[in-house]
């Protein structure tokens, strides 16, 4: 699993593609075509999961960590993983090598270094994030889960997609439109709880603009294949 690519997080979807900075950190998409069909399913609100608690027990360092081995623990963990490595972190690398302590699994710990450090290198180029604009109050880089899909399960591997959007604003800096992307986590369980094995982002499905019906249907069906979160504020850790 090293091997596969790593794009990461809507707040670097919208860069991507805003800059066209893909191909220079390994990105590899086909060209865009007519969205496919979807599996229908029920568009209804669906039942919250059973009264539990999956996770996190604790926050280390800013890092919500200490899942439960259950398939309701590796989405809570791939959620909470997929908006710390899509947040300011990612851009310190002391913070971000504090960060992939706590959640990579260690073989995949140095190629996930090595890739968000390029990736936060050509964001801070491209730009300009500076540590000064960065520590400024009016500064966000933040992703917002919206959905999730369980790919695979058991309980010592699984991969999660999560579906968000994202909020990029820097005083100065030219704007980025919040973005959609599906960020596919594969998850292993090691030292009893949940790390990263390797993280994959792609645009979309993107919510048709108002006014704009082309594939709306066949959007909304793609949506509908995601389950919806049930949030719970987070904690002071």
């Amino acid at each position: 699993m090293g091997g596969r690519a790593v794009r990461v997080g809507a707040v670097i979807v919208a860069a991507v593609v805003l800059f066209g900075v893909g191909a220079a950190i390994g990105r590899a998409t086909a060209p865009s075509g007519p969205v496919s069909a979807a599996p229908t399913q029920d568009a209804g609100m669906r039942e919250p999961p059973a009264s539990s608690d999956p996770g996190p027990s604790t926050t280390v360092g800013g890092v919500p960590v200490g899942y439960e081995r259950s398939r309701e623990g590796a989405v809570a963990a791939a959620a909470n993983y997929a908006v710390v490595l899509d947040s300011p972190a990612v851009l310190d690398s002391e913070r971000l090598a504090s960060v992939l302590q706590r959640v990579a699994e260690e073989d995949a710990r140095a190629d996930l270094t090595e890739r968000f450090t390029r990736i936060a290198a050509l964001l801070e180029e491209r730009l300009s994030l500076d540590a000064t604009t960065r520590s400024d109050a009016g500064f966000v880089m933040r992703s917002v889960p919206a959905g999730y899909r369980i790919l695979d399960y058991s309980d010592d591997e699984a991969t999660v997609a999560i579906w968000g959007t994202s909020v990029f604003v820097a005083a100065g800096r030219q704007a980025v439109a919040p973005a959609w992307g599906t960020t596919e986590l594969s998850l292993r369980w090691e030292d009893g709880d949940w790390r990263v094995l390797s993280i994959d982002t792609e645009e979309g499905p993107t919510p048709p603009l108002p006014g704009n019906a082309e594939n709306a249907a066949l959007v909304g069906a793609q949506i509908n294949r995601f389950e919806p979160f049930w949030h719970r504020p987070a904690t002071e850790g």
